[in-house]
This record gives structure tokens, sequence and C-alpha cells, in this order.
């Protein structure tokens, strides 16, 4: 709301809105801390389906980029922060580890 405006001046959030934000589903942290793998979810209202995607954050300059799209869940760290592993469906749709390194 903007100094000078009234409640009713300002716009409403509504239901609409509420169907257009985007989920963060899961992350991991890396061990060293340099890197969140991210999962997030947004609805596509017109497909009438969820848009998924992998992205990593660097956590200290906040640079964001997208690894891969699909139904993914599960992103994990190896112990040494060199792979990235996170369930995916193959072309056959049974869930497979994809493995980025």
């Amino acid at each position: 709301m903007i100094a000078g405006e009234s409640p009713a001046d300002s716009p409403s959030f509504t239901l609409e809105d509420l169907g257009s934000l985007a989920r963060f589903a899961a992350l991991a942290l890396s061990p060293d801390g340099k890197l969140i793998a991210l999962v997030v979810s947004r609805p596509d209202p017109g497909e009438n389906r969820t848009l998924t995607t992998l992205n990593l954050i660097d956590t200290k300059n906040g640079a964001q980029r997208v690894l891969t799209s699909g139904d993914i869940s599960h992103p994990a760290w190896s112990p040494r922060g060199d792979k990235l592993a996170w369930l995916a469906p193959d072309a056959d749709k049974t869930r497979q580890i994809n493995l980025y390194s």
C-alpha cells in the first residue's frame, strides 16, 4: 500500500492470485553451504498442470539457474557435495535416480 492510500484503494489478494504462487516443494543445502538445490512448483492453469523445476541457488550472491524440469522430487547432495541426486520419472514413468556432477 502506498502512503496516503486507504486499504480499500489498494489491490486485494484474490483466490486466483493464490493459484499463481510458486511453491517450494523441497530443498537441499550442499555440505559446504555454498549451494541450495530447490524444487519449485508453479501452476499452469491454462494447461491444468504444475510446472516443476530443479534450481541451483548460490548462497553467496543469490544467483539462480534451472538444472532441469519435470516431475522432480527429493534432491540430495553427496557427502562431499560434488554430486546432486534427485528422483524423476523416465519415459516409462518409472521413478529413477538422476545425478548431476
